[in-house]
């Protein structure tokens, strides 16, 4: 392509990037829609357990000091589940009971915990609370008291120090694929949860991307704008400078968001273990992976994208494209219909085959490089073949945006396209 070709590209680009990145629509969507899932994740467990936010005064009567410490230890930690202040009342009389329902009803305390040697003995303790207690503290509590009358049992068996901590280890469960290349384990929950999230953020700026460039030829045609741009740029040119001119608009967005997350990362981590008792996923996000869902998102923008400009070029409205709208999306739809089986079977055939159709390479084998079930070569044979598929994509779309933007009045028929096809 000559110098000038690529000026008039450049031109183009340049237009449609400013014309977007300036508007109000892009400001609120950039900045809004990270707010909005920020939200629906945060928001519903401050909901489901106030304690994440409110300090609770609780006290626990129980005569076991060693026991009663270790539980304050634990509730009262950095590494607790909410925000805890623990009083210990070492007497466990029913007297004492009563008082303490006395001082809980009074707002004097926020609840406590009965442990008097027979809900010891018996593994039946009962926590009494001021309000409702909601289920992400009562797990928490049973799973911690549980540890900790674990241990005071095996102490009157005669248990201590490091016997007692060998015993109750924690253990990780390994999974190991005897058909995957070299070192087979599986990465866990983490990757499945970063998986899921990139397939549907691919999905999602895919779709809306590729829909903006249809809605730019469509809007460029009916205005007869279209007309005053062929005279500075051939149609093929004029087709790339859209399409890579929204291309940068998405990349723009997506850096924001990622700035953002990075931004957020420190507390999003610390929320995360605070409020479910993990840290937050981690892998999958390796710097060789978040490169290959940058190359297939830039993949998929452009065979996508090609096809709607082609699609925006050939009709005259949004609803006579719709139907042809509702056949490039299916891909897309599969891929979030099936996105929790791929992502627990990166390995299995159907996921094998679907990464290899280039219409679903850039969500599935995004997915499978995030779960870790996508051997190298596998990657290197999905990125030829997507890159052909959009040579072709964009070979073909041309010819149909080359005859389709000067079209109008009549919509065309699947013949008529075909025919398009064949002009050289």
């Amino acid at each position: 392509m000559a110098a000038e070709g690529w000026r008039a590209i450049g031109l183009v680009l340049w237009r449609e990037y400013l014309q977007r990145v300036r508007s109000l629509s892009f400001l609120l969507s950039t900045l809004l829609t990270p707010i909005f899932f920020l939200a629906i994740t945060v928001i519903p467990p401050l909901l489901a357990a106030p304690n994440l936010i409110v300090r609770r005064h609780l006290a626990i009567a129980c005569a076991d000091p060693a026991l009663a410490g270790e539980l304050r230890s634990m509730l009262a930690g950095k590494e607790a589940v909410g925000r805890y202040t623990i009083t210990i009342d070492p007497i466990t009389a029913v007297a004492e009971r009563a008082r303490l329902e006395a001082r809980t009803r009074a707002g004097r305390i926020d609840g406590f915990i009965w442990l008097d040697d027979r809900a010891i003995a018996d593994g039946r303790i009962e926590f009494v609370t001021r309000r409702d207690s909601d289920f992400l503290e009562r797990d928490y509590l049973r799973g911690t008291l549980g540890w900790a009358i674990t241990r005071a049992r095996l102490v009157r068996h005669g248990l201590h120090g490091e016997e007692i901590s060998h015993a109750l280890a924690p253990i990780t469960l390994d999974t190991v694929s005897l058909g995957a290349e070299r070192d087979g384990r599986a990465r866990g929950s983490s990757g499945y949860v970063v998986g899921i999230a990139v397939v549907f953020l691919l999905e999602i700026t895919l779709l809306s991307y590729g829909l903006m460039v249809m809605r730019s030829v469509l809007d460029d045609k009916a205005s007869r704008v279209m007309e005053v741009l062929l005279c500075a740029a051939t149609p093929r040119e004029l087709m790339a400078g859209k399409i890579l001119g929204i291309g940068m608009l998405g990349l723009t967005q997506l850096a924001i968001w990622a700035a953002m997350g990075a931004a957020v990362a420190g507390p999003a981590a610390w929320f995360g273990k605070a409020a479910f008792g993990a840290i937050m996923p981690s892998q999958g996000l390796d710097p060789v992976s978040v490169t290959l869902y940058a190359a297939f998102f830039i993949l998929g923008f452009l065979l996508y994208s090609s096809v709607y400009a082609a699609v925006g070029a050939a009709f005259n409205s949004v609803d006579e494209a719709q139907q042809w709208n509702f056949l490039i999306t299916l891909p897309l739809v599969f891929s979030g219909v099936f996105v929790f089986y791929l992502a627990d079977h990166p390995r299995a055939p159907l996921a094998v085959a679907l990464s290899m159709i280039p219409p679903f390479t850039p969500t599935v084998m995004s997915m499978r490089v995030a779960a870790g079930g996508a051997p190298g070569w596998q990657v290197g044979v999905a990125m030829v073949a997507l890159i052909l598929s959009v040579h072709v994509a964009i070979a073909l779309s041309s010819r149909i945006y080359r005859v389709g933007i000067l079209m109008y009045g009549k919509k065309p028929a699947l013949a008529e396209i075909v025919r398009w096809l064949r002009y050289s």
